[in-house]
């Protein structure tokens, strides 16, 4: 289960519950890549001067924490979603070749 959470009531946005929707979004298109066991949780707060996004993956094969500052929210989670979408490409593409089949000559 994915899960998205505010962690302050600080944030002086009046399109908060948009910024909420959209990184629910985002949050399930990076799980369709991610291992089928993984859970995926993202807080987004405000310390006053930056929005900060913090992505967490959880899962059988790999476990990593991003978090990325910006002065906007949607550049925030974009520097976020970017990190976390590297990392499981990574993953994926080691993946892929240690588990191809062996070629038969």
């Amino acid at each position: 289960m994915n899960n998205v959470e505010l962690r302050t009531e600080n944030i002086a946005l009046p399109e908060k519950d948009q910024l909420l929707v959209s990184c629910g979004r985002v949050l399930d298109k990076l799980a369709a890549s991610a291992p089928s066991d993984s859970i995926m949780n993202m807080a987004v707060d405000f310390d006053g001067e930056d929005f900060i996004i913090d992505v967490e993956l959880v899962s059988g094969e790999m476990q990593f924490s991003v978090v990325a500052d910006a002065k906007s929210p949607y550049m925030a989670l974009e520097k976020a979603v970017k990190e976390v979408s590297d990392r499981i490409k990574k993953w994926s593409a080691t993946r892929q070749v240690e588990t191809m089949p062996a070629t038969i000559h």
